[in-house]
């Protein structure tokens, strides 16, 4: 199970609040007449309709529906911001340009300029209106502009670990003097940094699918649950006639699902029912809201009910497992 520092940084997030970085992610902006017409007919979810200060989590599609990459669209007042994986970045940017003819469009790499920090728990909001000086209200994908001791931040409403929580994007030479501020007025709240184990322990308790290991570009959106980043309504854009079928047929063929392990599993370790390798698990930890190991796999449908038994085949042998409904930990 966890160990004392894992522990202690776990109850910090789901009791009170925990920060970190956002090492992995960068942003680029978007500007030009054309910036959210073009964006709007390139990705999966609605950029069109979103209004100054509102977001959305979405993904890039190649014609077949496979991803290319997983991110979230902010609308500013005269462009869009994108925060993204920085190993997604330029193949997404590589691949946006390609589709660019005749549209007024500018892009600029903030990568280098800015860092992304993250502040996730029950007490996150209140920590936030100390640090602000103003009460902000949580709305998933909210964000707005601000400053702290000079400092211009962007403030994004998030959710990293299935606990409410903000993301501050601010200028990278201004880091040093905000961590330092944030440790300060984060006392009386029981802030402590989080490390990257714990925050994957989070994150497979949450049930969000992180790309790499959860999905790939062999996957489509809906077999890993991203109906959130799906717009079913909006009309055309790259590889939406997959998608489309899919809505209409009512199910994929493959489902990424929960398991509750009696024993510990890895990534990469092959599901099994019956006699039939059904699947392969992406992530696994252990749980103290589930009160046990857990992993995130990826399996065909036909053994992705609720309730189903199934063995992981590991290298020290065999684990039963049965499919649990994600998440394994819901904020109260």
């Amino acid at each position: 199970m966890l160990n004392e520092i894992e522990l202690m940084e776990y109850e910090a997030v789901r009791k009170g609040v925990g920060w970190f970085e956002l090492a992995s992610e960068t942003a680029f902006e978007m500007s030009g007449k054309d910036a959210a017409s073009f964006l709007h007919g390139m990705v999966s979810n609605d950029v069109k309709s979103l209004r100054e200060g509102e977001g959305c989590y979405t993904t890039c599609l190649t014609p077949t529906g496979k991803m290319i990459a997983d991110f979230r669209i902010f609308a500013l007042s005269d462009r869009l911001l994108v925060l993204i994986s920085k190993t997604k970045k330029k193949e997404t940017l590589a691949h946006l340009d390609k589709f660019i003819f005749l549209e007024e469009i500018t892009f600029q790499d903030l990568e280098g300029k800015t860092s992304l920090f993250s502040l996730q728990g029950p007490l996150s909001e209140k920590l936030m209106e100390t640090l602000v000086g103003k009460s902000l209200p949580w709305a998933l994908y909210h964000h707005e502009p601000l400053e702290v001791q000079g400092i211009p931040l962007r403030v994004f409403a998030s959710s990293h670990t299935g606990e409410k929580g903000y993301d501050l994007l601010l200028p990278f030479e201004a880091v040093s003097h905000s961590t330092q501020l944030l440790e300060e007025r984060g006392r009386p709240y029981g802030l402590r940094k989080v490390g990257p184990q714990t925050l994957e322990i989070l994150r497979v308790e949450a049930g969000i699918p992180y790309f790499g290991m959860d999905m790939d570009e062999s996957t489509i959106p809906l077999e890993a649950g991203l109906e959130t980043a799906v717009s079913f309504t909006k009309g055309c854009y790259t590889g939406q006639e997959v998608i489309a079928r899919i809505k209409h047929i009512g199910h994929v063929n493959r489902m990424l699902v929960g398991l509750k392990c009696e024993g510990v599993v890895s990534r990469g370790d092959p599901v099994i029912q019956g006699e039939n390798e059904v699947g392969l698990v992406t992530s696994s930890s252990d749980s103290p809201a589930a009160r046990s190991h857990v992993a995130l796999a990826t399996v065909r449908r036909e053994a992705a009910t609720e309730g189903t038994s199934l063995i992981v085949r590991t290298p020290h042998g065999n684990v039963q497992t049965v499919v649990a409904p994600l998440p394994f930990y819901v904020c109260p």
